[in-house]
């Protein structure tokens, strides 16, 4: 009875451990909800619940690391906080498109923006389940003075780099332009049939025997930059025409052709 007794003792003192990830996310989540307050490590450690002489050093660790990348500051020996935030400006309301790149501890977005020439940082617990590769867009959240990146938050997962239809929706979203649609076109668009019908083949130029050269890949959505080598008073009809009579997608078709940025 008395071994047991010591023994249930002995667990009840064996302290809990957190994972590193977890570790970095909730030090990083305890200086943003207290930017004017300064810690040492014993306090973090407290703060976020973890236990053990490994695991402070391991927070010791991480706040120095976050000194180094500039989110934190040294304030006294030993003493950590977050450095002030400056005005975000014309960041404020802008998104960044890029890859992330997720390691254990620690993310970041690299951004295909040339006039954003720092990678964004992004806590774990800002991925929203991204993964490591995935075309994302982030917002910035926030900007600490001196700090050499940015701190952001991932709205989209465009789908994984190099993917085609990531890709494409990438550019589109660099532009403002929609890369998803409402419900009610994509309704619409799933009515329409592959097949082309007789009645629609007598309404348009044929030039399926015509020797044409296109710049479009064979993945194109549409070939609308297209030469052919046979002289023809014909002009092809327009994609308005083409669905003029679906109301909903010809609206927005309409729109897109004559958008300032088209």
């Amino acid at each position: 009875m008395t071994r047991m007794k010591i023994k249930l003792k002995a667990e009840k003192k064996k302290p809990k451990r957190m994972k590193k990830n977890l570790m970095f996310s909730a030090i990083v989540e305890l200086f943003q909800k207290n930017p004017k307050a300064a810690f040492n490590y014993k306090q973090v450690s407290r703060l976020i619940s973890v236990e053990g002489q490994v695991q402070k050093l391991q927070t010791l660790e991480i706040l120095r690391k976050l000194v180094e990348d500039g989110l934190l500051e040294e304030t006294d020996r030993g003493r950590f906080r977050i450095n002030h935030r400056t005005t975000l400006a014309e960041n404020a309301d802008r998104t960044y498109i890029g890859a992330l790149q997720v390691n254990k501890d620690y993310s970041f977005l690299i951004t295909d923006d040339k006039n954003l020439a720092n990678d964004i940082f992004i806590p774990p617990n800002k991925l929203n389940g991204a993964k490591n590769g995935d075309k994302a867009i982030v917002k910035i959240t926030e900007w600490p003075e001196n700090a050499k990146n940015p701190i952001g938050e991932v709205i989209t997962v465009l789908g994984a780099a190099g993917d085609n239809n990531a890709e494409m929706h990438a550019i589109l979203a660099e532009f403002g332009l929609p890369y998803k649609y409402p419900e009610n076109v994509e309704q619409a668009a799933a009515l329409i049939p592959e097949e082309i019908t007789n009645e629609e083949l007598a309404d348009r130029e044929d030039f399926r025997e015509v020797t044409t050269f296109t710049i479009d890949p064979l993945d194109a959505k549409d070939f609308d930059d297209a030469l052919s080598i046979r002289p023809t008073q014909k002009i092809l009809t327009t994609p308005y025409r083409y669905v003029q009579h679906r109301r909903v997608i010809g609206r927005l078709v309409c729109i897109l052709q004559t958008s300032p940025i088209m």
